[in-house]
């Protein structure tokens, strides 16, 4: 399976230190983002399993739709679906 690192530095908003659920953008490692076929269904079955939904999916047309969810371990998760935005990563034959 591909993986893949992504660095990028939130503008806003700005983070409030101290929060006991760290938002995505807090500073160093707070989210882990999978690539998956369907959002809406890799979200329920995420809650199904113990976690929950912290917003609900937005889409972007033709590029991607999106969600954050936390896993049953309260770790924070975003589930993306390519809509056409990501085609390098959905063409890639599987070894």
């Amino acid at each position: 399976a591909n993986a893949y690192l992504e660095l990028f530095e939130y503008s806003a908003p700005a983070h409030k230190s101290g929060t006991v659920d760290q938002q995505a953008n807090a500073l160093g490692i707070r989210h882990l983002a999978f690539l998956v076929s369907d959002v809406e269904e890799a979200l329920r079955r995420c809650v199904e399993l113990g976690g929950s939904k912290m917003n609900e999916p937005s889409a972007v047309p033709g590029r991607a739709a999106a969600v954050y969810c936390r896993d049953p371990f309260g770790n924070l998760l975003e589930l993306v679906q390519s809509l056409g935005g990501f085609p390098e990563l959905i063409n890639r034959p599987q070894r």
